[in-house]
């Protein structure tokens, strides 16, 4: 269960920054308002076109492309790992969500900063879903100690051996005249 939990939530996010990333790479070729012009979406505001420039959507591109890579890595590890050995890749997705909660935290603020208001939003909604996901994979991810089993009862015929060894054993006898005498 815990190998699929962290495959299906690193599959999911790695199709969302991939495909941020896709959007983000035709932003930054064709600009901002044309990019939206061909996804069907709402006219990005004149002031939002203006902030978003070729090498801000180039770099929002490169960080889109490497958070994708490593829930790419951490889907990876997951499917071919065992249930054991699930928690090695929680190193990776750590760092996967560190740069998605970059990613959009800069672009919650770019938005925010332009008055924004529906755009930020669902980033901020974004950022929740990520949050969420990151705790369920920190979950999915941690080492469990497994209980130690209760010590079984000795069998009999070994409380015997060891009774009897302990009767067989000679003592010796220790002398007390360790007094100083005068």
């Amino acid at each position: 269960m815990k190998r699929l939990t962290a495959a299906l939530l690193s599959l999911v996010w790695t199709g969302f920054f991939s495909a941020a990333a896709w959007t983000f790479m035709l932003a930054a070729e064709d600009g901002v308002a044309a990019t939206s012009a061909m996804l069907g979406l709402p006219a990005a505001p004149e002031n939002l076109v203006s902030l978003a420039t070729r090498p801000v959507m180039a770099g929002l591109c490169f960080g889109a492309t490497v958070v994708a890579a490593l829930f790419a890595t951490v889907f990876v590890s997951a499917m071919l790992t065992t249930e054991r050995e699930v928690a090695q890749g929680r190193f990776v997705a750590d760092m996967g969500f560190g740069g998605g909660f970059g990613l959009i935290g800069l672009a919650a603020a770019g938005l925010l900063g332009q008055a924004a208001n529906m755009p930020a939003l669902a980033v901020v909604l974004t950022g929740g879903a990520l949050l969420a996901s990151f705790l369920a994979m920190r979950s999915a991810m941690t080492e469990r100690e497994e209980a130690a089993p209760a010590p079984r009862p000795l069998p009999a015929r070994w409380l015997a051996l060891d009774a009897a060894a302990q009767i067989n054993v000679v003592r010796f006898p220790v002398e007390r005249t360790m007094a100083v005498r005068p």
